[in-house]
């Protein structure tokens, strides 16, 4: 796993963890992809807005999601998000 590819794992990760509704979140490793979900109160119109640089609700600035995204079109690596029943997945 290359550096940049931890790096976008660790800000979707600590994204993960810091905006979870119920304190829990899940991490699945296959062999070509990582799931990360958990719950939510995020709405699914509101998922255009997560990658945009300053948009933190947080004490954050807001680019962490934003500069992951940027690595993974770098990379050529596929970064996708839905919600789905409540849970929030990466």
């Amino acid at each position: 796993m290359s550096t940049c590819s931890i790096t976008i794992f660790l800000a979707v990760s600590k994204n993960a963890i810091e905006n979870t509704k119920d304190k829990k979140v899940y991490i699945e490793d296959e062999r070509k992809y990582v799931d990360i979900y958990n719950k939510t109160d995020l709405k699914e119109e509101e998922l255009v807005f997560l990658f945009e640089r300053y948009k933190s609700s947080r004490k954050g600035f807001g680019l962490g999601l934003s500069i992951g995204k940027e690595l993974c079109k770098i990379l050529d690596i596929k970064l996708e998000t839905f919600i789905e029943d409540g849970i929030y997945s990466f």
